[in-house]
């Protein structure tokens, strides 16, 4: 009777490693080379001018300066990517274009625009992240430098759409 609980101990155990061995096979999984980028730009958009429209400085200003603010940045049209590299590593950064026909329509000169892609261009730099990244439970977790933590629900077994948690619920596709 002795040995048949040792046995039958010995085989939970052996179970029990097992998935565990597994379970962290799976957290480790490297995504290296994925790309993903945001399926709705207009999201993205919304979110960067309610951060910066929710910004101490921004509210101390005069009425003058925030429409100039406002109205450069709906010249602007945003989207948000992430890349991930190896050693479970990832990096995002905040994708900022001009639109010419707007830009066009409002009369900007080639000297305005210039300003405005440059502006724009130190703008992505600033935004730009990195950080590691596990998966657990069907949950990608990103932990950037300093100690921000996103999680990323996967839509699929294969991780070609995930969904932001925490940032209005964005999801972004797969492109590489």
């Amino acid at each position: 009777m002795k040995s048949f609980f040792l046995k039958t101990s010995c085989k939970l155990l052996l179970v029990a490693l097992a998935s565990m061995f597994i379970t962290s096979i799976a957290s480790a999984q490297d995504w290296n080379g994925r790309r993903y980028i945001s399926e709705d730009p207009g999201k993205c958009h919304d979110f960067i001018v309610g951060l910066i429209s929710s910004e101490k400085e921004f509210k101390d200003m005069p009425a003058v300066e925030k429409q100039k603010i406002m109205a450069f940045f709906a010249i602007a049209e945003v989207n948000s990517a992430i890349v991930f590299k190896s050693k479970n590593r990832f990096s995002t950064t905040v994708i900022f274009k001009i639109n010419e026909k707007i830009a066009q329509a409002i009369g900007m000169d080639t000297g305005e625009l210039e300003y405005a892609r440059q502006t724009l261009a130190e703008l992505s730099n600033d935004l730009k992240t990195v950080g590691t990244y596990t998966i657990e439970n069907g949950m990608l977790i990103c932990i950037s430098k300093d100690g921000e933590k996103n999680t990323f629900r996967l839509l699929d077994n294969d991780g070609k759409r995930i969904q932001s948690e925490d940032v209005d619920k964005l999801i972004y596709k797969q492109v590489k």
